[in-house]
Formats: structure tokens, C-alpha cells, sequence
């Protein structure tokens, strides 16, 4: 399997290992966002099993054997795995367009459930972030997300992880396109973005990445003036208990993405400089930044803590530098690269304008 290798969660699973009986007491709290029913079929079960303790590499082959309630658990690993434990560009997107294609059959083979819907959004979304969202939107692949949300939600209004997509599509397109075109085009909506994000902590306020969306859609809509609110919600965020591996990752992106927000000294120059000669400001988004910032870390990982290495054409000045050194041998270093790399399109977008 393309990027298995890369797929291992890389903390201590034994917490999240829930055997026998212990995956059907515990259900109804793993499940608390996407509002999956409990599968009668042991293989199914065996799936959530491998995926809830962050064997993502297991889940996806385990699932995608299996009946179409498997392949969503193959599909929701291929998505998280992509989304926090892939750094390679090229097999994230596979993961992620095998994903989406598992998740659409599941919506032909199983219309009413609510959960195959917001799983082939999940997955295209992810995809869509890859590539950037203003070609994601090009393509039309933002029709295909906003479709799928509505009918999960039609399906089951109480989702809170569907809400959390759909708050996150209003802002993401607002911020990559404009309110003005955004509306016109996309039907995207600040109001209804907040609403979305509300609605979600609502239905589960012990949601680690309801808080962290919320607050990146906030700083996406609003940008420094909502600030505050944003960094309170990162702290909300990283002070859940996860529940499973997935959960787990969710707060360490928000322990990433808080410190960095809640850092001023940071926020005053972009992270990297950008490639092929491009000036600075024309920094790209995050999502085309994410390799260079994970080459900047793995040099550094390549060389014992406290060596004194020279400076990466990559990195600008002291402070970024100091950062990626501070980050570069934590367990769950993609986390804060990908925190690094959205804040790096986060300061350099004024610039651009």
C-alpha cells in the first residue's frame, strides 16, 4: 500500500485498544461526532478497532475487504492518516482519492446513512486542502462537499462532525475567494460559517477539533480581530482527553496551533522562503508549503538535539529557526508542521494582496 510506512500513529496505543466488549461500551463516546451505529459484523468491528487505536495501515485493508460499513472505517483512517501522518504529497492524495471513491460507492450502496455522506465530504475536503482550495473549487469539487454535508445532515441533523465540515466550507471559500464572490458563487456565509462551529460544540462540546475548526475558521473569516477568541479555542482544544488516536492528534494540532498563534514574536515574518525563485511575497498557501516544512524538519531530526547545524536556505531568521528546532524531535512533529505551514500562509497573505 502506497505510504503504509508512513501510517503509524506515533504514540502509545494501548490506551485507545478497546477489545471485546469494551469497543461496544465505549461506542456511543467514540462515535459521539459522526453518529455511526454500532456494527453487527465482527469484521466491521475489527476495523473500528484497528482504527480507533491508530493502526490506520490495518483499518484501511481490514475495511476495504469488507462491506460497505467497513470501507467507511477504511475511508475515516485514510483520511485522518493522510491529514496528520503523511507528509509526502503524492500518497497523501492517494490515500485520500481512494478514500473518496470507498466513501462514494458507500453512498450508492447505502443512501440513507447519514455517516457514508459525511465521509466522502471528509475526504474530498481533505483532498481539496491538498491541492489547494481554489483549484479544489475549480475542479468542482466544492459542489460535490457542500452536496454531500447537506444530505448528511438532511440524514441526521445531530451530526456535529458534518456541521464542523460545513462551517469549515463557508470559511475556507470566504477566505480563499472573497465574502462578496464567495456568496455569490458558493453560497458561502460568515454568519452561517459561526452557526455551523456553535452547532457542532453544542451537539459535542468535548470535541477537540470542533474547538480547533472553529477557531481556524474564525481566523480564516476574520483574521487578527478574532484573535482572542480563536486562542481561547485552541486552549479549549488542547486541554480535551481523546478518547481514540484519531482524538489524540486532534489535540496535539491544537497544542501546535496554539502555541503558534499565542506567539507574537512569530507572527512577524513568513516561515520559508518559497521555491523557484518566487519572491516572498509571493509565499504560497500552506498547503504548498507543507513540504518544504517538513524538509526543514527532517534535516533537522537527521542531526542528535542540541548540534549546531547551518541554516536552511529554507528558513529565514532566528526565530522560525529556533522553532522548527524546537518541534523537530517532538513524537508528533507533523503536527506542528502543518501548524507551521498554515501559519506561514496566515502571515504572508496580507502581503500578497
Amino acid at each position: 500500500m502506497a505510504g503504509a510506512k508512513t501510517l503509524r500513529f506515533p504514540y502509545d496505543p494501548k490506551p485507545y485498544s478497546y477489545d471485546g466488549e469494551a469497543l461496544r461500551r465505549s461506542w456511543n463516546r467514540l462515535h459521539k461526532g459522526d453518529c455511526e451505529p454500532y456494527p453487527d459484523a465482527a469484521a466491521v468491528q475489527q476495523a473500528w478497532r484497528a482504527f480507533h487505536r491508530g493502526d490506520f495501515t490495518d483499518a484501511i485493508a481490514q475495511g476495504a475487504k469488507g462491506s460497505p460499513l467497513g470501507s467507511l472505517a477504511a475511508s475515516k483512517a485514510a483520511a485522518v492518516a493522510a491529514t496528520y501522518l503523511e507528509e509526502d504529497d503524492r500518497r497523501a492524495l492517494k490515500l485520500l482519492e481512494d478514500a473518496a471513491k470507498r466513501a462514494e460507492e458507500a453512498t450508492r450502496k447505502l443512501p440513507d446513512h447519514a455517516n457514508s455522506w459525511y465521509l466522502l465530504a471528509f475526504a474530498l475536503g481533505r483532498y481539496a486542502q491538498r491541492i489547494s482550495i481554489v483549484k479544489a473549487l475549480a475542479e468542482g469539487i466544492g459542489g460535490k462537499v457542500r452536496h454531500a454535508l447537506d444530505r448528511a445532515l438532511e440524514l441526521e441533523p445531530k451530526h456535529a462532525d458534518a456541521h464542523i465540515a460545513l462551517g469549515l466550507y463557508h470559511a475556507e471559500i470566504i477566505d480563499k475567494v472573497g465574502a462578496l464572490a464567495g456568496r455569490l458563487t458558493y453560497g458561502a456565509d460568515a454568519g452561517k460559517s459561526v452557526k455551523h462551529f456553535e452547532q457542532a460544540l453544542k451537539l459535542n462540546p468535548d470535541s477537540a477539533i470542533a474547538h480547533m475548526e472553529f477557531a481556524n475558521g474564525l481566523l480564516m473569516l476574520h483574521g487578527d480581530a478574532k484573535k482572542k477568541q480563536a486562542v481561547e479555542l485552541y486552549r479549549k482544544a488542547a486541554a480535551c482527553k481523546p478518547a481514540d488516536a484519531m482524538e489524540h492528534l486532534d489535540v496535539e494540532q491544537a497544542k501546535a496551533e496554539l502555541e503558534l498563534t499565542d506567539s507574537a514574536a512569530l507572527l512577524k515574518e513568513p516561515l520559508i522562503y518559497p521555491r523557484m525563485g518566487a519572491t516572498v511575497c509571493d509565499f504560497r498557501p500552506w498547503q504548498e508549503a507543507r513540504s518544504d516544512v517538513y524538509q526543514v524538519i527532517h534535516e533537522r531530526r537527521a542531526t542528535p538535539p542540541g548540534t549546531k547545524i547551518a541554516r536552511s536556505l529554507r528558513v529565514t531568521r532566528g526565530p522560525w529557526r529556533a522553532f522548527v528546532a524546537h518541534l523537530a524531535y517532538r513524537p508528533c512533529y507533523r503536527a506542528s508542521a502543518r501548524a507551521l505551514s498554515r501559519q506561514g500562509a496566515r502571515v504572508t497573505r496580507p502581503m500578497r494582496g
